[in-house]
Parts: structure tokens; C-alpha cells; sequence
């Protein structure tokens, strides 16, 4: 009986290793396999994800070198357009702004002065008026208000005033640029024929400065759209730069001079160290260029025919002066030319320049949904 038992233990032991054997072969053997295939991908991509480490180490130096460098020339450039910005700011000297009375008064004194020394220079100032030459109209076209034109202007709300006058002072520093090109700049100008500003000074019905020169006077603004030739674009816009860094300031200006002397009245306006700078050398105003148009308005003289002695200078001129005398002719010189240009100035906002650094910034984890 013992025996039999034995027996049996040993045969259901050798059976119990053959099935584990079978087992073995059958289901573990083969993951042998499949776990060295594994080991041997696990290697590989973790060479790769080495390899794309390095790489992303290097693209996040290149991108944080490209940031700084932005955020240089961000500097740089907001930098720049507010220290041009201190020439257009600035109030007439010892005046702070504060009194409307006193600023009109010496707005007034300022425009005769600048007026002035244009005249000097045998400049005229304005067009005349065809019935009646000492009547100019145009010009420089100076906005003042009236007294029921503030009223008007106040009743626009708080701070309206306020914005009224530096708008009154940035315009006048753009048309004292303008005359400091034909002053400093040494350029013959025959006449101011118009100036004015495309965005409206104020909300005002029927404002003096608002209209525009006619007919043969007329003036073709180059750059800016128009409905009818002429005439001043309806509900303007301004340019506004990006996160309330400011808007442009847009301005045209006529001038009738002889055609010889636009190269260099193109050259004083568009030169911005025609302005006086201040003591740190950054105060001058920028002018940016929309668009030119010169037109001749006078049509050239007809052709005159007269006869003399050939090598008879004295009759020669005799005749010439004759026939110049018959066909009621006094001046044969160069035609002055109506030259008309479209400009810019950037008005800025320092207050909104972005104070931007290179630091990495703190994103926080957002919640699971």
C-alpha cells in the first residue's frame, strides 16, 4: 500500500512538472522574447528622448535669447517714440496748462508772433479774397473758439475743456514745424495757402476752421480718401496703436513756391533735428510723410512771335520788350506751383508702455474638469 503510494506521489509530481514544462514552454518562454524587444525599444527611445532633450534645451536658449532681444528693441523703440513724444507735449514756457484765459492769450500772442516773422520774410499768409485782396482767408488756419464755441465744447463732459486745449497746443507746435522749414530751412515760399488738421478739434457745428478752400483753390490732399475732390474726409479716424500706446496725428499743408524749392521743403519737414532740443538732446518732433501733390495752377504763357535785326542786340531787346508790351504780358519767369503735402506725427502714450521683463512667468496648474 505504501509503495503504491509513493508510486503515485511521484508520477503526479513527474506529471505536474511535465504540465509545468508544457506551460513554461508554451506561455513564458515566448515573453523572453517580447521582453528583450522591449528592453531593446525602451534603450532606443530613451536615446531619443535624451536626443529631443538636447534639442529642446537648445530651442528654449534660441526662444529666450529671441525674447530678450524682443523685449530689447520693445525698450528701444517705446524708448524712443517718448522721448519724441516730450516736443509735442510740452506747453508754451511758464504755462502749465491749468487756465483757459491765459492760454488763449498767449496762443493768440504766440500765432502773431510766428505770423510775423513769416511776413518778414515776404511770405504771405493766407489767400485773398477775389473782391477784396486784403481780406485773407485760410492760411495757417488757427482754430479759436468762441466764447458760446467753449460753452458748446464744455458741455461734452468732464475734461473736455482740458482736451480741447492741449489739443490747441499740439496743433500749434505742427504748424510752428511747418513755418521753422521755411525759416530755418531758408526756403522761398511765396504763400501759406491752407493747413489743417483731418481729425475735428472738437464736436462743433459749422466751426470756422472746418472749411476749406474752393474752386480754383481748392486743394487735392494726397494720401487721405476723400468722397468729393477737395472737400475733407467725413468722421476721420486716427490711427490707434496697439494697447493704448497712442494714435497719429494727421495734418496737410499747402504752399504755392516756386517748383525749385520743393526738395527743400520736403528735406526741412521730414528732418527732425530742425526742432531745438532740450538739454538730454531727445526732445524733437517726428514727421511722417502720407503724401505729396504738386499742381500747377497757372497755364504756361502762349508763344510770342517778333522780328528784329539779327546782330542788332539793342533792337533785339527793344522788340522783345514791344511784343512782350502788346500781348499784356509783365512777367515770363517761373510759374509758382501749389505744393500740398500729407503728414503724421505719432501722438504717444508713455504711461502705457508695458513694463516688460525676461523672467519666465508663473503659469498656474489649471484645474482638472
Amino acid at each position: 500500500m505504501d509503495k503504491l503510494l509513493k508510486n503515485g506521489f511521484w508520477a503526479g509530481t513527474a506529471g505536474a512538472l511535465v504540465v509545468l514544462v508544457i506551460v513554461f514552454a508554451v506561455l513564458v518562454a515566448p515573453k523572453f522574447a517580447t521582453q528583450a524587444n522591449l528592453e531593446k525599444e525602451i534603450r532606443s527611445k530613451g536615446k531619443d528622448l535624451k536626443n529631443m532633450t538636447a534639442k529642446a534645451d537648445e530651442n528654449i536658449k534660441q526662444w529666450t535669447e529671441r525674447k530678450t532681444a524682443m523685449l530689447g528693441s520693445y525698450g528701444k523703440i517705446t524708448d524712443f517714440y517718448a522721448a519724441s513724444d516730450k516736443h509735442l507735449e510740452r506747453w508754451f514756457d511758464g504755462f502749465n496748462g491749468q487756465d483757459r484765459g491765459t492760454f488763449m492769450a498767449r496762443y493768440r500772442e504766440e500765432v502773431q508772433k510766428l505770423e510775423a516773422s513769416l511776413t518778414e520774410r515776404k511770405t504771405e499768409i493766407g489767400i485773398p479774397d477775389a473782391t477784396n485782396p486784403t481780406i485773407r482767408r485760410f492760411g495757417f488756419n488757427w482754430e479759436e473758439p468762441l466764447p458760446d464755441q467753449w460753452a458748446a465744447i464744455i458741455q461734452g463732459g468732464p475734461g473736455e475743456e482740458a482736451r480741447v486745449l492741449k489739443d490747441l497746443q499740439k496743433r500749434f507746435w505742427t504748424r510752428q514745424r511747418v513755418a521753422h522749414a521755411v525759416l530755418k530751412g531758408d526756403v522761398k515760399v511765396t504763400r501759406v495757402h491752407d493747413f489743417r488738421f483731418f481729425r475735428k478739434l472738437a464736436n462743433l457745428q459749422s466751426a470756422g476752421w472746418d472749411q476749406v478752400p474752393t474752386g480754383a483753390d481748392a486743394v487735392f490732399w494726397p494720401g487721405v480718401k476723400s468722397d468729393q475732390p477737395g472737400q475733407m474726409p467725413r468722421n476721420f479716424q486716427e490711427y490707434e496703436l496697439p494697447n493704448g500706446l497712442g494714435r497719429t496725428f494727421t495734418f496737410g499743408f499747402a504752399l504755392m513756391l516756386p517748383y525749385s524749392e520743393i526738395p527743400k521743403i520736403l528735406k526741412e519737414i521730414l528732418n527732425p533735428d530742425l526742432e531745438p532740443r532740450n538739454e538730454s538732446g531727445d526732445a524733437r518732433l517726428l514727421v511722417n510723410l502720407l503724401g505729396a501733390q504738386v499742381t500747377l495752377r497757372d497755364q504756361n504763357k502762349p508763344l510770342i512771335s517778333y522780328w528784329y535785326y539779327e546782330g542788332d542786340e539793342a533792337h533785339r531787346a527793344a522788340q522783345k520788350d514791344k511784343a512782350l508790351k502788346d500781348a499784356g504780358i509783365t512777367d515770363i519767369g517761373p510759374r509758382d506751383v501749389l505744393f500740398a503735402m500729407t503728414c503724421q506725427v505719432v501722438d504717444f502714450e508713455p504711461v502705457k508702455v508695458q513694463k516688460l521683463t525676461a523672467e519666465p512667468v508663473a503659469v498656474e496648474p489649471s484645474a482638472p474638469k
